[in-house]
Parts: C-alpha cells; sequence; structure tokens
C-alpha cells in the first residue's frame, strides 16, 4: 500500500488532474500531502484515499459534484438558486453561493464579515475551503444509504427514518437580513456582542424566535466552525445552540471510526469508548482482522495490528529500541525518543533534559552551550536511530536553537 513518504510516479492521468463522470475527485491530488500522493482513489468503505488516507475533502478542486448537489437538493425544501440566476443576489463570476434575497451590495457586505479565506468565490481557495465543509458537516452516508457501505435491509431502514425525522425535526437555513435602521439593535446569541441597527444579522427560525447572529458568529456550537451555506441542525429544546450535521448526527448516534458511518443496529464493538460496526475491525494498513482490545481509544493513533504497529513504530535516537504509537514520546524535528531520564539526555555528560530546554546540534542534544561546543558529533548508524533534521544552518549559534521538548 502507498503510504506518506513514498514517492511513487503518477500516472499521466494524475498529473493531469484526473476525474471522472463517476467520481470527480478521482486522481486529484491532495492538499494535504501534495506530491506525495498520487491522486485520490476512493477506499471501498473508509471515506479515504486509499493512497495518503485522507479525507475526500483534502482533494476537491472546484465545483459540487452531481452526487452532492443532489444530496443537496433533496436536503433542503425550497434549494437555493443557482449563483447565475437573478434571484441567487450575486453576479455569477464572483461567488460560488451567497444567502439568497440579498442585493449585490448586501452580499458584499455580508461576505466582507467572513475571513476572506471563506469567502467562496469561484475558483478561490475559498470555493475549495466551502467544498471541504459541505463533505465535512454535511456527510452524505449521514443522510442517504446509497452512500454507505454494506447495510443490512434494518439499517437501511433506521438510517432512512432517522434522516427523515432529523430534517422534519432539527434542520433549517439560516436567513439574512438588515435589522431596522430604527431598530436598537439585537445581542448575538454566540459572543454576546451588539448587533447595530441597520447591520446584516443571520436569523434561524428554529432556535427561537428573534434569535440573530454575526455573519461571522453563525457557527456550529461544537466544532466552532462557521455553518457552510447557513445550514444548521437544532437539537430540541436547545434555545440557540446550533450544530452542523456531522455533530448533530454525532449527539444522536454513536460514529464509527473507522467508516465514518452513524452506527444503526446491534452488531458493534465497543473499545476506549468509541463504538466499531464489527464488520470495520480491520487493520488500517493490511486490513487483516482485529480483535475488540487491540483497538486504539481517542487520539491513540490508527486501528493497526500488532506487526503493522511494529513497523510503523518510530525508534528511539538513544536506544535504539520501537517506541509504540500509543506510547507517550518525546519528539523534535523528526527525531523520537522515550519520555526517560536514560534516553532523552545530553549527549555528552548525560544530563536528563526532560521538562528542561535544550540545544539540538547534528542529530544530537546537549543541555547547555558548553556541551554543544566540541567537534561535531558524529552521526550514529541508522539501525539506531530513524531520521533528523540535520545539523543546524550554517552561520546560525546554538543559543538561537534553545527550545523545548514536545510530547
Amino acid at each position: 500500500m502507498f503510504t506518506r513518504g513514498s514517492r511513487r510516479r503518477r500516472s499521466q492521468r494524475d498529473v493531469r488532474g484526473g476525474g471522472s463522470a463517476e467520481d470527480p475527485e478521482r486522481g486529484c491530488p491532495c492538499r494535504a500531502c501534495r506530491e506525495l500522493c498520487p491522486g485520490f482513489q476512493e477506499h471501498p468503505w473508509r471515506k479515504i484515499c486509499q493512497h495518503c488516507q485522507c479525507p475526500r475533502g483534502e482533494h476537491v478542486v472546484g465545483g459540487v459534484s452531481p452526487r452532492l448537489q443532489g444530496v443537496l437538493a433533496r436536503l433542503l425544501p425550497h434549494p437555493p438558486p443557482p449563483p447565475d440566476s437573478e434571484d441567487s443576489g450575486c453576479c455569477p463570476e464572483e461567488f460560488a453561493w451567497s444567502p439568497p434575497g440579498l442585493s449585490p451590495e448586501q452580499v458584499c457586505v455580508y461576505f466582507s464579515a467572513l475571513p476572506p479565506a471563506q469567502v467562496p468565490r469561484l475558483r478561490s481557495p475559498g470555493e475549495r475551503h466551502r467544498l471541504r465543509e459541505l463533505l465535512r458537516q454535511l456527510p452524505p452516508h449521514d443522510l442517504e444509504p446509497e452512500f454507505c457501505h454494506d447495510l443490512d435491509e434494518v439499517e437501511r431502514r433506521e438510517l432512512k427514518l432517522f434522516a427523515q425525522r432529523r430534517k422534519r425535526e432539527n434542520l433549517g437555513q439560516g436567513s439574512v437580513r438588515p435589522l431596522p435602521l430604527t431598530s436598537p439593535g439585537a445581542v448575538c446569541q454566540q459572543c454576546g456582542g451588539p448587533i447595530p441597527g441597520g447591520s446584516l444579522a443571520v436569523f434561524a427560525a428554529r432556535a427561537g424566535l428573534g434569535l440573530c447572529w454575526h455573519p461571522r458568529c453563525f457557527q456550529c456550537h461544537q466544532c466552532r466552525q462557521p455553518l457552510v451555506d447557513l445550514l444548521y441542525f437544532c437539537p430540541g429544546g436547545a434555545r440557540g445552540r446550533l450544530l452542523c450535521g456531522r455533530h448533530h448526527g454525532d449527539s444522536e448516534r454513536r460514529r464509527c471510526p473507522a467508516c465514518d458511518e452513524l452506527i444503526f443496529g446491534g452488531r458493534w464493538a465497543e473499545a476506549g469508548g468509541r463504538r466499531w460496526h464489527l464488520r470495520h475491525l480491520r487493520c488500517l494498513e493490511c486490513e487483516g482482522p482485529l480483535e475488540p482490545q487491540e483497538l486504539p481509544g481517542p487520539g491513540a493513533g490508527p486501528p493497526l495490528c500488532p506487526p503493522c504497529r511494529t513497523r510503523r513504530a518510530h525508534l528511539c535516537d538513544t536506544c535504539g529500541d520501537p517506541i509504540d504509537l500509543q506510547a507517550p514520546h518525546v519528539t523534535h524535528r523528526g527525531q523520537h525518543w522515550h519520555p526517560l531520564p536514560a534516553c532523552f539526555r545530553c549527549a555528552p555528560c548525560g544530563r536528563p533534559l526532560l521538562g528542561r530546554p535544550f540545544l539540538p546540534r547534528g542529530g544530537q542534544i546537549f543541555c547547555s552551550p558548553q556541551c554543544a561546543q566540541g567537534p561535531p558529533p558524529a552521526p550514529r548508524g541508522a539501525p539506531q536511530r530513524r531520521s533528523w533534521g540535520g545539523a543546524p544552518p550554517a552561520g546560525t549559534s546554538c543559543d538561537l536553537l534553545l527550545t523545548f521538548a514536545l510530547w
């Protein structure tokens, strides 16, 4: 399997940016991995790229795919007009989406309140940001069974009923309109700051009558990200508390960390406070079966079998022994150490450096400029260490490289 560190030659399809009628992201480069990924190829069920293991959202290049457009059209009772229509409120050559019902001048005022990187101008980083957030905040597999993997009839029926109930009871789209000039103003539900009369505000009917937000404050209560296309889910009884689709789904059902789908039915395993589909207890590298006790907890790394975990483990730069991926360790510029006084120590004098400032030089670490004054240490053999960032740049004094251990 391709890993981030390999440099497989790109095919001609990958170089061109690829894409196909079935999957417009196929072959598209990864924004995070860049040249290390030969192009997007969807995993059969993990919702990630088989090559670099990044989500689909890191590979979008522009334009909402027809399948996602269909999901959005079925999600909203009255989908917003396309950006090139007369009722969209914006010029066709400017934005991929804008709040409906506003004049072009009001659209510009609205977007001026958002961070520039989040303004969805056509063929801009803002448009790609919108597409990534659509996929993250509104996972299609939370909404329709056709985007899920290997559901039985009971699971399909439960997902359909769940999606219909959410759409009927919780889904809404914010509306943007100016407060009356004669109004004394309002209070933003997110930051508590004032919204003067005449200013644009975002209203959410399901959240409560008269509640409004600054445009930049219309966010998911859980992830604090702006709600893409003003689409929100309002939990029952939560006045003024809005969630994106993903986190509203998480509040109602448990999500399988392997396939990113909500769990319906009774065939699941629990480990580290998370639930997994039994059919997805698989190693991320070799796809071999895993036992529930081998599953990692939150933030403890990917699900790997013992052999793959050993192959992925870092090597301690002092003792050369493997460091388990789930174990705490010290890292700096690609080097790794056990968090032990005997491992993370000054090379010449052996003084332990845990919690103390240190000086890196030539792949080794020192407790003081005095210990680092000697001749550059000879690099150790490959079996004893993994890799390091190299010696400091020419003309850089050691005292400028004073740093602390990162856990």
